[in-house]
């Protein structure tokens, strides 16, 4: 799983040392899944919490995916650097920023996917986005 997921973010930033630290230690599994949860509990938030013909507006939907993106990118960013201060590893700040916005680009990816099959779940939501 770890693979697959190192895959994904070395797309957005790969440097050899900082790499094989986020693999080594399975952060990439553990930023993939925090980005599965955030998108989860959004789009489960949107569909069903506010599930009221006054919430059908495709502008909240857009402010949910993106509050979505934004918790798991900073999430990742925060943490990720934590982690590595620990350890006393140096890395830059575009190493930190770069799986970040890979993390921001695969919670819009999953919120948009999830939005596909609950927004049939939901009875006065079912048009919105689309």
């Amino acid at each position: 799983m770890n693979d697959l997921f190192a895959l994904f973010y070395e797309k957005f930033y790969y440097e050899t040392d900082f790499s094989l630290e986020m693999f080594d230690r399975f952060l990439y599994q553990k930023y993939a899944v925090i980005a599965i949860i955030s998108a989860a509990v959004f789009s489960l938030v949107f569909y069903f919490l506010l599930d009221r013909p006054r919430f059908a507006k495709i502008g909240l939907w857009f402010i949910l995916l993106t509050v979505a993106s934004f918790v798991s990118a900073a999430y990742l960013y925060n943490d990720c650097k934590s982690i590595m201060e620990q350890q006393n590893l140096v890395f830059p700040s575009e190493a930190y920023f770069g799986v970040a916005i890979g993390s921001f680009v695969l919670t819009l990816f999953i919120f948009f996917i999830l939005s596909l099959f609950l927004r049939k779940l939901s009875k006065n939501l079912s048009r919105t986005p689309f």
